[in-house]
């Protein structure tokens, strides 16, 4: 009984680790930034592969001291898509400018639902924000981290001046797109005067989500409750 426990305990540790290996996604996400408009410069990537990213950027006026970001594996699957970045730290310097980019790739397959993408500011008024989803059409130059131009599709830019909340939303399998396919979410940071007395704090909350087809998706919960309901009546008929 006790070799029996034994084995059973070992099969157990090879399968978790299996698992493990097998949701290891080395590479498929990344940060980079420009600063004031120069070439990008990569910032950090997820080589553990666990879909999470905790960096900094200390450049000019600008000191984020905390930016993360999560995807798959940690949160979404590559089938359902789920991005989500946070910067918070200050710009303090007039007329300074920077963009921040988080991109995940290998997503598949093309979902039916829309892309939805929620931004939310609260930064002193000298500091703006605005944010551009974009969605490549896929592999081989739209599966690629930070994929753009003819080889992605841009939803419409939200936020600016304003602070705030912020939606937009991009239909699922525009035309053109195939699988696999990479997201990234650019946000754009703005000081517009010199920060002496506010501080020029900077705080935003980028989300990026699937949001299934309406009613494709009550069609499908409905079948499954009638589905239900007629298993728990042929239980209680037979007993």
């Amino acid at each position: 009984m006790k070799n029996n426990i034994k084995i059973g305990l070992c099969s157990a540790v090879v399968a978790l680790a299996t698992a493990t290996t097998a949701h290891a996604f080395s590479s498929q996400d990344a940060i980079r930034y420009s600063y004031n408009g120069a070439a990008f410069v990569t910032a950090a990537t997820d080589t553990d592969g666990d879909g999470l990213i905790s960096t900094t950027i200390v450049i000019g006026g600008f000191n984020l001291n905390v930016i993360s970001t999560q995807t798959y594996p940690f949160i979404g699957t590559q089938a359902a898509p789920n991005l989500d970045l946070q910067i918070q730290g200050k710009g303090t310097v007039k007329g300074e400018t920077l963009v921040i980019e988080f991109s995940a790739m290998d997503f598949t397959p093309v979902p039916a639902g829309s892309y939805i993408t929620d931004l939310g500011l609260s930064d002193d008024p000298t500091v703006s924000a605005s944010e551009t989803t974009r969605v490549g059409k896929g592999a081989p130059n739209g599966d690629v981290l930070f994929a753009s131009g003819a080889d992605a599709v841009s939803a419409t830019t939200i936020g600016g001046a304003s602070t705030g909340g912020f939606e937009s939303s991009l239909s699922a399998g525009f035309s053109g797109q195939v699988a696999p396919y990479a997201i990234t979410t650019s946000v754009g940071i703005n000081v517009t005067d010199n920060a002496v007395n506010n501080g020029g704090a900077v705080s935003v909350r980028d989300h990026i989500r699937v949001v299934p087809d309406g009613g494709n998706t009550l069609m499908l919960l409905g079948s499954a409750l009638s589905v239900l309901g007629i298993g728990a009546f042929r239980k209680s008929r037979k007993a």
